[in-house]
């Protein structure tokens, strides 16, 4: 989905979107800025242009609990608690940040990728959280930025995060529903959400391929070959059932071999030792219907031996023990095809059950590894596709000997990859099983975008589904159409109100040049034009007996200048009366608000 083709929940209408409200307005606060107007009034008596510097205003920015033009309702506690949040970002003087550090993996079409290799347009794994399906979406911003202060590390059992202090997080209920996004900071102090869970797991459904196809051999491939019958079968491909495909792939990479890369290779080995098993793997061979003889050891080691070129070319690109990964090809298969898949690669030797020495934890369900670390990535993201979910271990290990008594020390080996098979659906957002602390962090953070605003993420090893960044219209904030800088808000009543900044470039202010979004705004307003603030926020709208509200996972992303706020008498008027909808209910309310439209009043009459 295009970054500009964001769903917009329009008047009237329920869903999940952005939300778009035109509910406040921009005036010039005469008892704010008594010397600003008498400046003001001055120059125009006398001809002259005049900007003061700093512009500041007053604004009107929006309202709870009451129906606005849109036919939406704010509920109090939904908007006061995204205006703290906002408010924060004031105080700190700082934009929206929802990132992690680039190092961080992100969970591409392709597999594991660090998030400062992934490019707009690529397709990654994300959640629908109506649905709790994976789909697979294109990322359609990738935002880049320099942090610097403290991050957020949310560790625990299964995830160990450092991001941002605004980076959120998905929360589903017991019920295994989505029930709103809360941030890292959040998480240290809102013990509402105790009992719900950030997701580990999802619905995949894949592809149903029926067959695999491995490409014929080309004339100049099979030039030394002179046996008719045999060069007509490799000038044909080899077409093998998909489920036969998943379980050779899957003994294969966990216990096979092949020739080595010359024009004859034609050798594909698989090695196995347990009775058991060289059964099952006969069994497939002789359903698959290919041929291939047994070679056995006096240990009983069996060896099965494959002799086909275009079977030998195909797997040569997974390399040695070391290299080895999934084929893209069979990733997207089903459910139940990777199922088949993993239970034969599990079926060779890629198991230790409950090593309380690696996981610390007698609980923790059976791990997969290989010397590779792309195939045990690939074999993390099989895990999430067919149901469970994991966490990967990196386990160091050395050439050590112990001779006549002394410890001798090696060189270090091949590091072994792990990735834990676990059944836990998510991560409860639980003070006695999570902490939440401060870190320093000086340097880049990266997030992206995606339709679903939900994606995969690895951090230090531990993998969850994670928040999207910030997610307007447009995603990121072009800095050349900043036109204003909020500096305060605060509640008068029901009606949230501060003071913004018209951000003016030093041309307006000399000589009234346009040359930036600021000076139009400025422009306008030292022309008594009728300017209007709007809400850019993202969120559910709900009908609830006939009452459209806006849910609890709404947030704030930002407010804009425009020509026409959507709320009736949102305009600086030439009567206090006429700013009605703004008055409140209780009379200490409304008469601090009558007594600042009188001022206004008074400024309008002069």
């Amino acid at each position: 989905m295009n970054k500009k083709e964001l769903v917009e929940i329009k008047k009237g209408q329920t869903g999940t979107g952005l939300l778009i409200e035109n509910d406040g307005y921009i005036s010039l606060d005469l008892a704010g800025n008594k010397k600003l107007f008498e400046d003001i009034n001055s120059a125009r008596k006398d001809g002259e242009f005049y900007c003061p510097h700093p512009f500041i205003v007053s604004a009107v920015f929006q309202k709870y609990g009451i129906e606005n033009a849109n036919g939406r309702i704010y509920p109090e506690s939904v908007l006061k608690r995204e205006v703290e949040k906002y408010m924060q970002k004031i105080r700190e003087k700082r934009g929206i940040g929802e990132c992690y550090r680039p190092e961080a993996l992100i969970l591409s079409e392709n597999g594991w990728k660090q998030l400062k290799d992934i490019k707009v347009g690529e397709n990654i794994l994300t959640l629908n959280p109506e649905t709790n399906k994976i789909e697979v979406k294109p990322v359609v911003n990738v935002i880049r930025k320099r942090f610097d202060g403290n991050m957020v590390r949310v560790s625990g059992r299964s995830i160990n995060d450092l991001v941002t202090p605004e980076h959120g997080y998905p929360l589903f209920n017991r019920e295994n529903k989505f029930k709103k996004f809360i941030t890292a900071k959040e998480l240290e102090t809102d013990d509402s959400v105790a009992h719900y869970y950030i997701p580990k797991t999802g619905k995949w459904e894949g592809k149903n391929d029926e067959y695999f196809t491995i490409p014929a051999m080309t004339e100049e491939e099979i030039a030394g070959i002179h046996k008719k019958d045999l060069r007509e079968k490799y000038l044909q491909p080899l077409v093998i059932p998909m489920e036969i495909f998943a379980k050779f792939m899957g003994i294969y990479l966990s216990e096979g071999s092949h020739s080595k890369e010359t024009s004859k290779s034609n050798k594909v080995n698989i090695h196995q030792k347990k009775e058991e098993v060289c059964i099952e793997i006969e069994k497939m061979l002789d359903e698959w219907g290919i041929k291939y003889t047994i070679n056995e050891k006096t240990d009983g080691a069996k060896t099965y031996v494959i002799s086909d070129m275009r079977l030998c070319k195909y797997v040569q690109q997974f390399g040695l023990c070391y290299d080895k990964f999934v084929p893209i090809e069979l990733k997207q298969q089903n459910k139940d095809i990777l199922r088949t898949f993993y239970d034969w690669f599990v079926m060779g030797d890629g198991r230790v059950r409950g090593d309380k020495r690696r996981t610390g934890n007698k609980s923790l369900s059976d791990d997969v590894f290989s010397t590779s670390e792309r195939l045990t990535l690939d074999l993390n993201e099989i895990q999430l596709k067919i149901g469970y979910s994991g966490n990967l271990l990196k386990e160091e290990r050395n050439n050590n000997r112990l001779i006549e008594g002394r410890l001798i020390k090696g060189e270090n080996s091949h590091p072994m990859y792990f990735t834990y098979r676990s059944l836990t659906k998510g991560i409860y957002a639980d003070k006695r099983f999570l902490s939440v602390t401060e870190e320093p962090y000086s340097g880049e953070v990266m997030c992206v975008e995606v339709e679903n605003h939900i994606w995969y993420v690895m951090d230090n090893g531990k993998c969850h589904w994670t928040k999207n960044c910030n997610h307007p219209s447009e995603s990121t904030i072009d800095l050349s159409r900043v036109a204003i800088n909020i500096i305060d808000l605060r509640w008068e009543g029901r009606t949230l109100v501060g003071e913004l900044e018209v951000l003016t470039s030093p041309g307006f202010r000399k000589h009234g040049i346009i040359s930036c979004e600021g000076d139009q705004v400025a422009n306008l307003l030292l022309s008594g034009i009728k300017i209007g603030v709007s809400s850019r926020g993202l969120g559910s709208v709900t009908n609830r007996m006939g009452v459209l509200y806006v849910d609890d996972d709404y947030e704030i992303v930002c407010w804009d200048v425009v020509s026409d706020p959507s709320t009736p008498g949102a305009w600086i008027s030439d009567s206090y009366e006429k700013l009605q909808p703004y008055l409140e209910s209780k009379e200490s309310e409304k008469a601090r608000l009558l007594e600042n439209l009188k001022k206004f009043d008074k400024w309008l009459e002069n």
